[in-house]
């Protein structure tokens, strides 16, 4: 039987976040939502959506911004986004899908390798 993939749409690729990179990641969230701010790890970003790594849970339609300051470089990149999907981890951090409300620039996905916060693999090897 062959798989019908007339409803298929190829997903943009993901990058993966450099683990030394000296990242410091927020969630700003709406008022209403307790706690308003956030630390989260940033795990893989792509021009459309990222993953991030959170000790709190939040919920699926979530809209949020991420916030990524990058000290070395300057780098600042505000990024409003809304929760797709979240899975629990073992140790009982959070991993959430997120889809960024507006594409990243490529000279900002540029920036980001060229000062070693993106890396060319692929997320979770």
């Amino acid at each position: 039987m062959t798989p019908d993939n007339r409803q298929f749409v190829p997903r943009r690729p993901r990058h993966a976040v450099n683990t030394a990179a000296d990242l410091c990641v927020e969630v700003e969230r709406s008022a209403s939502q307790n706690p308003a701010r956030l630390d989260v790890g940033l795990v893989d970003l792509s021009r459309s959506g990222f993953g991030i790594r959170s000790t709190v849970p939040l919920d699926k339609d979530e809209s949020f911004t991420l916030l990524v300051y990058h000290p070395s470089s300057g780098l600042r990149l505000t990024l409003p986004a809304i929760v797709q999907w979240q899975s629990r981890e073992a140790g009982g951090s959070f991993y959430l899908g997120c889809w960024s409300v507006q594409q990243i620039p490529w000279e900002t996905l540029g920036e980001l390798f060229l000062n070693h916060v993106l890396t060319m693999e692929t997320p979770g090897q």
